[in-house]
This record gives structure tokens, C-alpha cells and sequence, in this order.
């Protein structure tokens, strides 16, 4: 699994993520935190929760992710992108009925890893205080201790 966040400016990141050498790319807009829901996916599968949902928008669609475990309850999480034409709750909560831009696979722990290691090389880079500034949300502090942790 790689995920990539960067340029951070005027509440804009670039995002390149995916499992293996299959990435897809995102321009995503402040209008939601993106890399905190990403944050909180990470600490809900790594806590046993059977999926997570976080949506980057790209203005005025969004690039949905939808993580969800093996039924088995296993450790293996399948990966899945979805592009909404319009962001809502609703567009997050029915992502499957719009396109599939990617799918894979990976275990919770390699998401973990890499999650860590994306908001890691942000807060190296930018620090808290400019990562706001330039992001307009606050960097999950309390996400990223929690994955950390585990």
C-alpha cells in the first residue's frame, strides 16, 4: 500500500494512494478534512471495525475510499475508490453505485504503516502550525498517536 500526500497549500493536497504499483492521484479541496478521515479509517480498522469510509474532495466530485475487512473478520482489507460526480454524505454512503477507479487489497497493518508514514512526512514537512494554515484543518494529532501505538 503507498499513500502520498503533498502540496499543501490554500486548502488544496495532493493525494496518490493505492495498493501495489496501481496509484491513482486526487487533487483534494479543505471543504472536508481528507487526511483526518483517512486518519480516523486507519484507527477504526486497526480497532477491529469491519469498515471505514473516507472521501476526498475534489470539488465538485469526490474520490470515495471504501475499506472494508475480509468477512471472515481476517486481517486482509480490500481496498476500493469510487469517483462521486457530487460530495455528500449521501455520495459517501452509496459510493458503490458510482465508478470504481481502483481496488486491492492489503493487510490492516500495512495500512496502518503506511498511514503512519504519510502523516508523519506531513508533519515533518509542514509542523502543526502551517500544516493548518496551509490545510485549514488541525493535523490529527490524536489519530496519528493512536496508530503510532498500535
Amino acid at each position: 500500500m503507498r499513500l502520498e500526500i503533498s502540496a499543501l497549500a490554500d486548502g488544496w493536497a495532493d493525494f496518490r494512494l493505492g495498493p501495489g504499483a496501481d496509484l491513482m492521484e486526487a487533487r483534494g479541496s479543505c471543504l472536508n478534512d481528507a487526511i483526518g478521515e483517512l486518519a480516523v479509517a486507519g484507527v477504526r480498522l486497526r480497532r477491529g471495525g469491519p469498515e471505514a469510509r473516507c472521501a476526498i474532495v475534489e470539488e465538485p466530485g469526490a474520490l470515495v475510499l471504501v475499506l472494508r475487512r475480509d468477512r471472515d473478520g481476517g486481517e486482509q482489507v480490500q481496498v476500493s475508490a469510487f469517483a462521486v460526480a457530487s460530495f455528500s454524505d449521501r455520495s459517501v454512503m452509496f459510493a458503490e453505485r458510482s465508478k470504481r477507479v481502483l481496488q486491492g487489497q492489503c493487510s490492516v497493518a500495512e495500512l496502518t504503516k503506511t498511514i503512519v508514514s504519510a502523516l508523519r512526512r506531513v508533519r515533518d514537512t509542514y509542523g502543526s502550525e502551517e500544516y493548518r494554515k496551509r490545510w485549514r484543518w488541525p493535523f490529527p494529532d490524536t489519530e496519528f498517536d493512536s496508530l503510532s501505538a498500535l
